[in-house]
C-alpha cells in the first residue's frame, strides 16, 4: 500500500508556485528493507524554468539538510501549454529526520528559495511517523 500527500497549498518564499508532494510504500519490517520516502516539488508554468538549476538544496534552521541522493529532474508537458517541472529526492529516514527535526525549513532551486510552511512540516512528520514512528526532539511552533 502506498500513502501520498499531496498539499494544497503551494511552498511559500517565491513570486512562482511549487507544490510539495510526498509519497512512500508500507513494508514490512521483517523483510529488512530501509524505507524511503519519495519527495517531489513540482512546478507547473508555461515555460521550462529549472531545467537548468542543478539539484534541490534543503536548509532546515539555517544548516543545509545532508542527503544521501541527488535529486532526479524531470519535465513533462501538460494541458493547455503548461510544462510540469519535478524535482524529485528520494529520502532515507535519516534525511527526512534532517527535515522534519528543524523548525524552519527551506528549498533551494537554482536560484529560487521556497519556504515550507509550518502546516506542509506537520504533515511530513504525521508522514514520518507512520513511515516508522516519530524520532525523539520533533519541534513545533
Amino acid at each position: 500500500m502506498r500513502t501520498t500527500l499531496q498539499h494544497p497549498r503551494p511552498l511559500g518564499g517565491s513570486h512562482e508556485t511549487i507544490y510539495l508532494t510526498a509519497s512512500f510504500i508500507h513494508q514490512d519490517p521483517r523483510r529488512g528493507v530501509r524505507p524511503t520516502v519519495e519527495l517531489a516539488l513540482v512546478s507547473a508554468l508555461k515555460t521550462q524554468k529549472y531545467r537548468d538549476s542543478h539539484g534541490v538544496v534543503l536548509v532546515g534552521d539555517g544548516r543545509p539538510v545532508p542527503l544521501s541522493v541527488a535529486a532526479r529532474y524531470q519535465s513533462r508537458p501538460g494541458d493547455q501549454g503548461v510544462i510540469f517541472e519535478v524535482f524529485q529526492l528520494s529520502l532515507s529516514a535519516d534525511d527526512l529526520a534532517g527535515v522534519t527535526g528543524a523548525r524552519k525549513v527551506t528549498a533551494r532551486v537554482g536560484g529560487e528559495e521556497f519556504e515550507l510552511t509550518q502546516n506542509h512540516l506537520e504533515a511530513l512528520r504525521e508522514m514520518a511517523s507512520l513511515l516508522g514512528g516519530a524520532p525523539k526532539g520533533w519541534r513545533t511552533e
